[in-house]
């Protein structure tokens, strides 16, 4: 056990690093001798530890109370992760991203009621076995399980599933389990299995409450899904390998019938109209408090319910777009935190294959304070009951929650987006998307609501003046994908509430110091794919909420010393993809505090030559601030030749030299004679290439210099003038690339 603790004094930033088996855990080896066994279960944990031994193959955090899923350390090794039987309602997208190596998670029996689209978009890519069972799902999107390309089996079992886009499993090539049985799945889809029913699969679906209706046969029979019969086989079988059936639950007179075995003319005029039947009333709420909006609706094929708010969003199970509005199968409506925007008329729509009917109703949301004594409730749909996810002992304040009022049906009529949007984008609950639209400027005004402008994929080339001055509340700012080649002084001073501000793949070629310091809440950073080369001291200063930080694939060659330093909340730092030659303690080891985690540095131009030596030395002891951040096991020699593609930790470091031939050539042969005579032979080769190319350098000057007017002294003279003309002959040099020269 290795523990280190470094301080400083005034002026500087205190840290400390720890190095062990987490708090009342027990770490022992491995059965197979690999790696170490995490042992945490049932010891109360509320959050994930923040560290674990490098070496850990299996963690059990299993029968905790750990309630967000927010960040855990870099873990090359880690096999298998257990959380099952926590109270895990919350993950953060980047929580899975350094577990390259996870091939089996375990989340059964957590309180999760959805999956953000990114969460699992950058991990964990090697995934096998996934168990999600016996949470509180209700639907599954087309990307939420789209990066799982190894996943051979995947239980989400004993949710609360109403909807399953038709392409949910369509990137799953490996997939061969899928468990769906005890869900609330009523409207079945061939479609979901479309791409993977050849796979050898078996799939369970039972205990779902499935209604055989006017849709269902025709769904089975369809020609986009099975021309010849062999698909729908195929997935009886399927169905038949997993234990499982497929039987009708409803209505009465088909309940228990084998859904394969039905035929068209027994369920083609099973309909009944849609109604609403009731309708939450006039509803009155506290700002900052939640508004709960039930609509109860029956019919057949089972209708889908969607809620329109005033300014035109559109809330349905299906969407998971918006923060803090939750929408049910029921046709429940949750928003966790009332806002001045949600004021206005609701309409709860109601649709099917057949036709669609709205009622209307009305919320107004009061200013002042929120009732201190009120706590969000957490919803049932299946059940229909309200509880709190942690406090189970606690009252659940849901105010009005079962008022309703006979509804008035009309015909479902479409609603614009909301007033004051920019022309050219589309507005949103809390968005203006102005993404790929060819614009050369920022809106000038947005509706208040808007909390993200998404400007990427556009033709701006500069900010105007301080952007944020007419939108000084927006949270975050995304303009990928422009031209923009440099940043005024003060343009973001207005910007104080910005989270997230994303500027990468334009063409900015340095940062100045001050530019960014009033972004105080800035937590996300990206400049990746700009043209950035040195990164200077102060550059960052003031963003003392920042979390990541992303410079990867630039052209950074030089780092200053202070360039991290004193970063308080800062996670994580990516450098991959740069040019950076020389690997400096000082910037590193300034950089170190106690949020940081990890400097991501693959796949730069590293010379391993004996200047390497001190901070390899550093890179290899497990006690270093160096060893802490980076893993040598991710860095590679790019120079010289013979070591090009050598691990930084496979470096014999006393064996490093300080000087190369020119071209570093390194023969494979012993014999003296022979390495003389190549070298000889190849300085021979390039002398005589340079020579051809001085040559018809000089022939096409002298065509170019003929038509040139005279030059004029005032202004350089002859020499100022050859120069200029050469220029464009023989290029600029490149000190990092031709150091031979």
């Amino acid at each position: 056990m290795t523990r280190v603790i470094r301080y400083a004094f005034l002026g500087t930033c205190a840290y400390s690093t720890v190095t062990r088996c987490p708090g009342g855990c027990d770490c022992t080896a491995e059965k197979s001798g690999a790696g170490t066994f995490v042992d945490c279960k049932g010891r109360g944990l509320r959050r994930i530890p923040t560290t674990f031994p490098d070496d850990a193959r299996t963690i059990d955090l299993s029968d905790n109370e750990i309630e967000r899923l927010d960040e855990i350390q870099e873990l090359e090794q880690l096999i298998t992760l257990n959380l099952a039987n926590n109270k895990i309602s919350e993950i953060e997208q980047d929580f899975f991203d350094d577990l390259d190596s996870l091939t089996t998670l375990h989340l059964s029996y957590n309180h999760l009621r959805f999956i953000e689209d990114d969460v699992f978009e950058w991990g964990p890519e090697n995934l096998r076995r996934f168990y999600i069972d016996h949470n509180r799902l209700e639907s599954i999107t087309e990307h939420t399980f789209s990066n799982f390309e190894s996943l051979e089996t995947i239980d989400i079992s004993s949710n609360f599933l109403f909807f399953i886009d038709d392409n949910a499993f369509e990137d799953l090539e490996s997939l061969r389990s899928i468990r769906l049985h005890n869900n609330s799945l009523v409207s079945f889809r061939p479609h979901w299995f479309e791409d993977v029913l050849y796979n050898s699969i078996d799939i369970t679906l039972h205990d779902n409450p499935w209604s055989c209706d006017s849709d269902t046969a025709t769904l089975l029979e369809s020609s986009e899904f099975d021309t010849n019969g062999s698909n729908k086989r195929i997935l009886q079988d399927a169905v038949a390998a997993g234990n499982s059936r497929l039987e009708c639950s409803k209505p009465e007179s088909l309940n228990g019938r084998n859904i394969f075995d039905l035929k068209k003319e027994e369920v083609e005029n099973i309909s009944e109209d849609i109604q609403i039947r009731a309708i939450t009333g006039a509803f009155e709420v506290n700002e900052g408090e939640a508004i709960f909006l039930r609509c109860e609706v029956t019919g057949v094929p089972t209708p889908i319910i969607d809620w329109i708010a005033p300014d035109g969003d559109e809330y349905s199970v299906s969407n998971d777009d918006f923060t803090d509005v939750h929408m049910h199968q029921d046709g429940t409506l949750i928003i966790m935190h009332a806002e001045d925007l949600d004021n206005g008329e609701y309409t709860c729509v109601a649709k099917n294959s057949k036709h669609a009917v709205e009622a209307r109703t009305a919320v107004t949301v009061h200013r002042g304070s929120a009732n201190k004594d009120f706590e969000p409730c957490t919803y049932n749909p299946v059940d229909k009951t309200f509880f709190h996810d942690v406090h189970d002992d606690k009252e659940c304040v849901s105010p009005v929650q079962h008022a309703t009022s006979s509804p008035r049906a009309t015909e479902t009529s479409a609603r614009n987006t909301a007033e004051n949007c920019p022309r050219s984008c589309e507005c949103s609950y809390k968005t203006a998307d102005c993404s790929d639209q060819n614009l050369l400027q920022l809106p000038k005004i947005v509706p208040l609501y808007v909390k993200q402008i998404n400007f990427q994929d556009n033709n701006l080339v500069e900010f105007d003046d301080d952007i944020c001055e007419d939108f000084t509340w927006l949270e975050e700012l995304l303009v990928d994908q422009n031209s923009i080649t440099s940043l005024n002084a003060g343009v973001f001073d207005s910007c104080k509430e910005l989270t997230k501000l994303t500027l990468a793949n334009n063409q900015l070629r340095f940062l100045e110091s001050g530019h960014l310091a009033l972004l105080s809440k800035l937590r996300t950073l990206d400049l990746s794919g700009n043209l950035i080369q040195h990164i200077q001291d102060g550059v960052f200063s003031g963003l003392n909420s920042l979390e990541r930080l992303y410079l990867r694939d630039n052209e950074i060659t030089q780092i200053s010393s202070n360039a991290f330093r004193c970063f308080p909340a800062l996670k994580s730092i990516h450098l991959q993809e740069n040019q950076i030659s020389k690997l400096e303690r000082d910037w590193i080891e300034n950089a170190a505090s106690d949020t940081l985690a990890s400097i991501s540095l693959d796949d730069n131009r590293i010379d391993c030559t004996c200047d390497l030596k001190e901070f390899g030395y550093h890179l290899k002891l497990p006690t270093s601030q160096i060893f802490k951040l980076i893993k040598p096991d991710e860095l590679s020699c790019s120079y010289p030749m013979s070591l090009n593609g050598k691990l930084l930790s496979s470096l014999d470091l006393d064996s490093l030299s300080c000087a190369q031939d020119v071209f570093d050539l390194q023969s494979p042969y012993d014999n003296d004679d022979v390495k003389s005579g190549g070298t000889h032979f190849m300085t021979f080769f390039v002398g005589i290439m340079f020579s051809v190319a001085g040559y018809h350098g000089y022939q096409k000057w002298k065509i170019w210099r003929s038509r040139q007017p005279m030059p004029s002294r005032r202004r350089g003279g002859v020499n100022a003038d050859l120069d200029s003309g050469l220029a464009p002959l023989i290029g600029e040099s490149n000190n990092d690339d031709e150091r031979f020269v």
